[in-house]
């Protein structure tokens, strides 16, 4: 939850606001296939090893 979290924490100011909520659910909703899933992998690769 804390990396989906980060994510969506678009200017990194550690709160999230309206952009950064609407461009996360747009991007599950209606991303291209190949968005998708790259998206969700970034949500498990916290520390950007894989």
């Amino acid at each position: 939850m804390e990396r989906f979290f980060e994510l969506l924490d678009v200017d990194g100011r550690c709160d999230i606001k309206q952009q950064g909520l609407m461009l996360g659910s747009r991007m599950l909703m209606k991303g291209i296939q190949t968005q998708k899933p790259q998206f969700l992998f970034d949500v498990y690769d916290a520390d950007g090893t894989i």
